[in-house]
């Protein structure tokens, strides 16, 4: 993703009432605007590592929303099954 994809300047922050919910609690907008920056940077630094591990046939594990393991093997295949690679070193 390029920062120009990235909505930055597109941010809008929306207030919902609650009782629940002080104001001190919610982001303003400055700070939400700031972790969506951060975000980006976490996504590319994942994306390069990931891109890396293919150049050296390492296979890439990730995770479902339920938690559990899968392997991206260097040959683009999909896996649950753990590849049991051996670190170097």
């Amino acid at each position: 993703m390029k920062t120009e994809d990235f909505p930055f300047e597109d941010v809008s922050f929306q207030y919902v009432a609650s009782e629940d919910v002080k104001p001190e609690d919610v982001l303003s907008p400055q700070v939400y605007q700031n972790s969506l920056k951060f975000l980006e940077i976490g996504h590319r630094g994942v994306a390069a590592a990931r891109a890396r591990n293919r150049e050296l046939g390492i296979p890439n594990v990730d995770a479902t929303w339920d938690g559990r393991l899968y392997w991206e093997l260097p040959n683009g295949e999909i896996t649950f099954d753990d590849p049991d690679v051996e670190s170097e070193g």
